[in-house]
């Protein structure tokens, strides 16, 4: 700032200076060359000052996300091998790297689990279809495999035979529809406005399923839970299962029951691996690696109150694990 003031004000100073004795003197051709010389010297140090302090950038970033997001980045990842054979997945358990292996785009992948966070999770299929950068050919190949229900199942309404989600369109997920004038798929069956009571713990999907709101994928996950649990000891139980809303658990509750001598799988608290403590829905792997710990360090556990030594055993998740524990 001071060479720029010292360059505007220095023409009139120096004329002033030469012609202050001399007011007829007119100034000479070279005085005129010297200034001249002189202002570009100064402006070269001005542009040579300015370019020190505001160093000029070499790049600038996207002005639109999606660019870097499904753009550069995903080509500098490594490849991620394949499955060759697709089997049935939870869509709200996938990790970005399981997502890239069933054919779908690291960042799409990514952009699937943090959707499915901010949703409280994927309820139906059609959810998916949200997901920028996933191909509709690439979800119609994969919508078979996933554990969720269509829409119409999710929410308790039955397609009617042969119809489409969409008018004059072809069911998306249903590829390999009979062409014009075949046989149409039947409809889903009716389900009862009365229904029997159950046994939680023999019941298959078909049976859960003739509830109402109960499509394949709920069932699915009530059946794991219990296998993973050994079985259930109590219907409260039931609240653990996740996409369970109030009704739906009341209705379970109203019709299914654990039988008075049911013995649930136990869990050999002494004796099993942290691998085999962990698949157990109501340990995880951290609990499981700190009573690995305890085990080694003090002994084996001979009661269950010597459990509540370990410190970040809470105690809900302990009054939960009670029926299971075995000690010998």
């Amino acid at each position: 700032m001071a060479a720029l003031v010292a360059l505007v004000l220095l023409p009139a100073a120096v004329g002033r200076w030469l012609l202050a004795d001399q007011p007829a003197r007119t100034v000479a051709a070279d005085d005129v060359r010297s200034l001249d010389h002189l202002a570009a010297r100064l402006e070269r140090a001005e542009q040579a000052e300015r370019r020190a302090r505001y160093p000029a950038r070499t790049s600038y970033p996207s002005r639109y996300p999606s660019e870097r997001r499904y753009g550069q980045s995903s080509r500098t990842e490594a490849p991620v091998p394949l499955l060759k054979h697709l089997t049935a997945f939870d869509p709200n358990a996938l990790t970005a790297r399981e997502w890239q292996q069933r054919g779908v785009p690291a960042d799409v992948g990514r952009h699937i689990g943090n959707y499915g966070q901010k949703a409280g999770g994927y309820r139906y299929r059609e959810q998916l279809e949200r997901i920028h950068g996933l191909e509709p050919a690439l979800l119609a190949r994969l919508a078979p495999f996933m554990s969720l229900p269509s829409r119409a199942e999710a929410f308790g309404r039955p397609a009617q035979a042969g119809a489409a989600p969409t008018a004059g369109a072809p069911n998306r997920y249903a590829p390999d529809q009979p062409a014009a004038g075949a046989a149409a798929r039947p409809a889903f069956a009716r389900k009862p406005r009365v229904m029997s009571a159950f046994d939680l713990n023999t019941a298959d999907t078909t049976t859960l399923m003739q509830l109402r709101g109960i499509g394949r994928g709920r069932a699915a996950r009530i059946v794991e839970l219990r296998e993973k649990l050994g079985g259930f000891v109590s219907p409260a139980q039931l609240a653990d299962v996740w996409g369970l809303d109030a009704p739906l658990l009341d209705s379970l509750r109203k019709y299914g029951h654990v039988a008075a001598d049911f013995r649930p799988r136990p869990l050999a608290i002494n004796s099993a691996t942290a691998e085999e403590l962990r698949m157990h829905p109501y340990v995880g792997y951290r609990l499981a690696r700190v009573i690995v710990a305890f085990r080694e360090q003090h002994g084996p556990f001979a009661k269950a109150e010597d459990l509540r030594q370990i410190r970040i055993l809470e105690d809900a998740a302990y009054q939960k694990m009670l029926p299971y524990l075995a000690f010998r």
